[in-house]
């Protein structure tokens, strides 16, 4: 299967919205913004930190504090849509965090800080074990696959909210099985149709159209993380997506 390029000129921008509330938002803004990106981002950060050799506790230290500490130390500050890529803003910042911890050890303890950002996930290292663990590659390497894991799993969630909306629980739940990146081959199945309560005909049909909202809303996730008008980086992180995941 080949990967989607982008050609449409309407994307979200949630993630640079978010950045610029960050830096420019009240405080109950700035809060929320940096909560969410938070949710969002948090498993690649970890991995980052589990394969530089910490341990589950003190790699969730590091990523919570990084995130306490974007705002005092105004991180998000350097940021410009215009100029780059949020992966490589936040490799990059959390990479020089790890560093100057590692120097002096003084990682900051937990609840030391005013700002409310929830800790990550109860099962984080379940996560982290489950899905990046037993991967080969350097700390730079987890990273990148662990965002590209994050995409599509938001890109995914985006989507059942989507057919949720439109009473469609159902059939998400059964098409879901068949999409392209998401660990099938794409092919239907007899079964499938049955399981929707659908002909085959009318399956391949609602098939089609789940693997085209869903490349799309592929297209837009990437899209909201790049320079918003930089049509060469928005295809150029495509790439870089799927040929981390190997696809």
């Amino acid at each position: 299967m080949v990967a989607p390029t982008s050609q449409s000129p309407t994307f979200p921008d949630t993630c640079w919205t978010l950045i610029h509330r960050c830096q420019d938002g009240t405080v109950e803004e700035r809060d929320e913004a940096l909560s969410v990106l938070c949710r969002m981002y948090w498993l690649p950060l970890y991995a980052f930190a589990r394969r530089s050799g910490l341990s589950p506790e003190d790699a969730e230290d590091r990523v919570q504090s990084f995130f306490l500490d974007a705002l005092r130390t105004d991180i998000f500050s350097r940021a410009d849509e215009h100029r780059g890529r949020l992966r490589s803003l936040l490799c990059q910042a959390f990479r020089n965090q790890l560093r100057r911890w590692f120097r002096d050890q003084s990682a900051q303890k937990r609840g030391g800080s005013a700002t409310h950002v929830p800790l990550l996930p109860n099962d984080a290292e379940n996560q982290f074990q489950a899905q990046l663990a037993d991967r080969a590659g350097t700390p730079e390497q987890l990273f990148a696959r662990a965002w590209a894991l994050t995409v599509l799993d938001t890109t995914l969630k985006r989507l059942e909210t989507g057919y949720n909306d439109r009473g469609q629980q159902q059939r998400y739940k059964v098409l879901r099985e068949y999409l392209p990146w998401n660990g099938s081959d794409g092919s239907t199945t007899a079964e499938g149709a049955e399981s929707a309560g659908m002909t085959p005909g009318a399956f391949r049909t609602a098939l089609n159209r789940m693997r085209k909202e869903y490349q799309q809303l592929i297209i837009e996730e990437v899209r909201s993380t790049v320079a918003s008008d930089d049509q060469a980086e928005v295809d150029d992180e495509l790439r870089h997506l799927f040929t981390t995941l190997g696809l």
